[in-house]
């Protein structure tokens, strides 16, 4: 885990790409040959509005239109094993198992959660999806003055299968600002409709 860190500090810096509703979304190429997307905003949300959400995995189904099937395989308080499969347009579902887990400072309000690929604690394949096995990222969720959050959305993926590389890097930097927005509209939801 220390190797995979120190990686990523030594990555190549990120690249600008573009400013969509109030997104900055940036990317960068990492040694172990995936690219990494990274996305910051702000929102007026507190930092537990957004996170009780990020940590919520079983209610992705409800609200994240390519979750199909969500399921924490163990849940060890600030640690836990997921399976998800997706569905992804134009090509044949995905599947694959993570191990998430978060870090929090009770006196800044800092919140930083992170993902790894973690196959090997998951369910076998199966023939109607196809398994990602390389994937990671982060969300860090930091308190401002104005009582909101600064969001930093960061991830990177394998396609899986045999998907042409320029086509994952425009769909992965697409998919990325769209992400945060879903998350950030289902917290914003239920900060007004508790």
């Amino acid at each position: 885990m220390i190797a995979a860190l120190l990686a990523l500090v030594l990555a190549a810096p990120y690249t600008p790409v573009a400013v969509k509703n109030g997104m900055t979304i940036s990317r960068r190429k990492l040694d172990n040959g995936l690219l990494e997307v990274k996305v910051e905003t702000h929102t007026a949300l507190t930092v537990k509005a957004v996170f009780s959400v990020l940590w919520n995995h079983a209610e992705y189904p409800k609200f994240i239109k390519t979750s199909k099937v969500t399921k924490v395989l163990a849940d060890k308080g600030k640690e836990r094993i997921v399976y998800e499969q997706v569905r992804i347009p134009v090509v044949q579902d995905r599947d694959y198992t993570i191990r998430g887990w978060y870090q929090d400072d009770p006196a800044t309000g800092l919140m930083q959660l992170y993902w790894e690929g973690a196959d090997a604690l998951g369910p076998p394949e199966n023939r109607d999806h196809v398994r990602i096995r390389r994937t990671q990222g982060s969300w860090t969720l930091e308190p401002t003055k104005d009582g909101g959050t600064d969001v930093t959305y960061i991830c990177a993926s394998e396609p899986g299968g045999s998907v042409p590389t320029w086509l994952v890097a425009g769909a992965q930097t697409d998919a990325a600002p769209e992400y945060v927005s879903i998350i950030l509209s289902r917290a914003k939801s239920l900060t007004q409709n508790p």
